[in-house]
Order: structure tokens, then sequence, then C-alpha cells
């Protein structure tokens, strides 16, 4: 049997406690892989190094307790102790980086790195709900002790239909279109998949699992590290081009993984995947 065969049949058992563990709102210390070599620093009581409680977010607004009348929670954030950088994810942690995730009602929206993100409002009830920040290592270890929470209440003016789960029809497909496996790349690049007979959507994320809706994720390498393989996920992403950078790739070739997975980031059972490998220079 082929390695990329044999990689193929294990990534199920691998993935699913993988991504319900990571998007299921809760702190991911204590999981596998936390606490061992590339930490960059000594470890606290949390698992965390010890300079990643200098990693703060901090909401500037919305208010707590405010109105939302429009289709958007726009949230405008600053930062302290770290500059997020969204082209670090999946690599190895180090001092002064990182990115956060922002949670709507305990599920995970996206990892961001701008101090402007808005959240969709789409398929969210009228009424109170709570915005969650926490600060992320680039590895995805969660600063939970830094994390901050607002509530607001959603009352809009021209609420959006609501969608529900697509007709069932074809089999889901995936496929990483650009670059071209074997090709060499070098510094900042993109990244495209092809997705068939499923419909990625940013208005979706953070909103529960909708059958037919989703996002697609990249890994890098393997599945099999650090957090349940949590360490070298690169993106989440609702559209279908990422961009992506060798910064903190060592030179040589490297496997890239894309998967679909639903709108709170739980990968597709079974799993459909695409991968790449690429000669990477610096």
């Amino acid at each position: 049997m082929s390695r990329r065969a044999l990689m193929r049949l294990m990534l199920p058992l691998v993935l699913l406690p993988l991504l319900i563990a990571a998007c299921g709102g809760n702190s991911m210390a204590g999981m596998p892989g936390m606490g061992k070599s590339g930490s960059g620093g000594k470890m606290n009581m949390s698992g965390l190094p010890s300079w990643a409680g200098q990693l703060k977010v901090h909401i500037l607004s919305p208010s707590n307790g405010a109105t939302v009348t429009g289709n958007e929670l726009p949230l405008h954030l600053s930062f302290s102790g770290y500059t997020p950088d969204c082209l670090l994810a999946g690599s190895p942690v180090k001092p002064g980086t990182g990115h956060f995730h922002v949670y709507l009602d305990g599920k995970l929206v996206d990892m961001f790195c701008s101090p402007d993100v808005d959240v969709s409002m789409q398929n969210v009830t009228p009424g109170p709900h709570k915005i969650r920040v926490v600060p992320a290592l680039n590895d995805h270890q969660l600063v939970t002790e830094n994390e901050v929470t607002i509530g607001f209440t959603y009352s809009p003016t021209s609420p959006l239909p609501v969608i529900g789960p697509a007709a069932s029809g074809a089999t889901p497909s995936i496929t990483i279109t650009s670059p071209a496996s074997g090709s060499t790349v070098a510094g900042v690049f993109d990244m495209t998949v092809q997705v068939t007979n499923f419909q990625l959507s940013c208005p979706l994320q953070g909103k529960g699992a909708i059958s037919g809706y989703g996002d697609w994720v990249l890994n890098l390498d393997t599945l099999h590290g650090a957090m349940n393989g949590m360490a070298t996920m690169a993106r989440i992403s609702c559209s279908a081009t990422i961009q992506l950078s060798t910064a903190a790739m060592s030179p040589g070739q490297h496997a890239f993984i894309a998967y679909l997975a639903n709108s709170v980031g739980a990968t597709r059972v079974p799993l459909v995947s695409s991968q790449i490998d690429l000669q990477v220079k610096r």
C-alpha cells in the first residue's frame, strides 16, 4: 500500500477528535502534545510557555451589553504583548507571535489576525448572545487566562433569511488546484482549492453544523503531531483561496493536506481530502 493511500485510511481516525476538541470552545490545555519540545520556553501550570501570558487582546467596540440591529457584529480590537500573524499558524510557537480565535455562543467562528472582524448574524436568532475572543499561539494553544467575553443583544431591523440544509446530492470533493504538486514555492504564495457538491460559507461559520455547507482546513505535513495534530493546522477557510508563507517552514519537501469541514470546523466523516507535495525554499 502506498504512503498516500495509508494516510487516507488513517486520517478519519485522527481528524474527528482533533477538530471536535479544537472547536468546542474550551481551552486546549491538557490535550496530547502540550508541554513538549518546541514550546520556546519554560511551561507554566497551564502547559503554556511562561511568556504566553503576555499575549492579550482587547475589545474596543462594541461595549458589553450593546444592541446589534444590523446583520453583522463589527468587532474592533487591539493587542498587546504580540503581533497577530496568521501566516505563522501551524508553525512552532515563538514569543511575540500568534493569532486569536473568535467564538459565538461557544462555537468557533474562525481564527483571525486583523484588528477588525465582522461576525455575520446569518442564522443567529434575535435575543442575547455572547462573543468570546481568545489569544492563541501559532500552534493554536489557547491563552484562556486572557480571553475576553462580551454580551450583546441581536435585534435586527431587517433579519437575514435562515439558511437550511442543502439538498443532498452527489458526493462532495475538494482538490488543491494551485500550486501544482511538485512545484517550488518561496515567500508568500496563494493556495487555491476547487470544491464541488459542497458550499463554502463565511456567514455560516460558528452557526452549527448545517448539511452541505462549511469550510475547508489545511494542515502541513502531518495530522499526527502535537495536540492531536492541531499544531500543524495552518488555516480554516471559507473561501477558495488562502495566502500562505514559507517564512516558518524548513527548506525541503512538505505535504499540504486540505479537507472539508462543517461550519464549526469538525471534519466531514467520511473524510473528503486532497494532498499535494511542494518544495519549499526560503
